[in-house]
C-alpha cells in the first residue's frame, strides 16, 4: 500500500500529459512542444484562477485526496486492533472502500478520452503540408492508472481476507456451540 501511495503522489505532483504540435511540409518535420502540459496541480491552479470552484473541489477531492484517503483507511482497517475497530465495523469500512473506491476510475477514463480527443490532424489539399496536435501521456499518467488498479485490487483482497477470517472464526465458534450453525451464511465477495 505504501508503494501505491507513493505512485499516486508521484502522479499528482508530476506532468501527466504533454501536447506537441507537429508541422510537416514537403517532408520536413518541425515539432513544437510541449505546447501545453497537464498535471494535477496545474489543473487545480487553472480551475481556481478561472473561478471554477466546483470543478476545483471535485478534482481536489476525487482525484487528489480520495485515492490517498482510501489507501490510508485500507491500511488502518488492516492494522487496527479489534478494541479500536470492531470486526463488524471493519467489515463495513472495507465494504464501503471496496464499493466506493472505484469512483477514481472516472478520472482515468476522462483523461484517456481527453488524450484521444486532443489528437487532431489537418492535411492540406495537395497532401504536402500537415499539422498534428499530438498528446503524449507520460510515465506519471500511467503510474496513476497503475496505482489506482493496485488500490482497487488491494481493497478486494482485504475484503476477501476479512470475510474469510470472519467466516472461519464463526465456523470455529459454531463447532463449540452447535445452536449457532443456522446463523452461518456465507456472504458474497466484495
Amino acid at each position: 500500500a505504501l508503494s501505491t501511495l507513493l505512485m499516486l503522489i508521484y502522479a499528482d505532483l508530476s506532468l501527466g500529459t504533454l501536447i506537441n504540435l507537429v508541422f510537416t511540409h514537403k517532408g520536413h518535420v518541425v515539432t513544437i512542444g510541449p505546447a501545453f502540459t497537464f498535471s494535477m496541480l496545474g489543473c487545480l491552479r487553472d480551475t481556481l484562477l478561472a473561478g471554477c470552484y466546483l470543478i476545483f473541489f471535485l478534482v481536489l477531492c476525487f482525484s487528489g485526496l480520495w485515492p490517498m484517503v482510501k489507501l490510508f483507511l485500507l491500511v488502518w482497517a488492516w492494522q487496527a486492533p479489534a478494541h479500536r475497530l470492531s470486526i463488524e465495523k471493519r467489515g463495513k469500512l472495507l465494504e464501503f472502500l471496496d464499493e466506493y473506491g472505484r469512483f477514481g476510475f472516472v478520472d482515468t477514463w476522462m483523461a484517456m478520452f481527453a488524450i484521444a480527443g486532443y489528437r487532431l490532424k489537418w492535411t492540406s489539399s495537395d497532401g504536402q503540408t500537415s499539422m498534428l496536435v499530438e498528446p503524449v501521456a507520460t510515465l506519471p499518467f500511467y503510474a496513476f492508472i497503475g496505482a489506482f488498479v493496485v488500490s482497487v485490487v488491494l481493497g478486494h483482497i482485504a475484503c476477501f481476507v476479512h470475510r474469510r477470517a470472519h467466516m472461519c472464526d464463526r465456523t470455529a465458534a459454531s463447532t463449540e456451540l452447535p445452536a449457532q450453525e443456522e446463523k452461518l451464511q456465507p456472504r458474497a465477495l466484495c
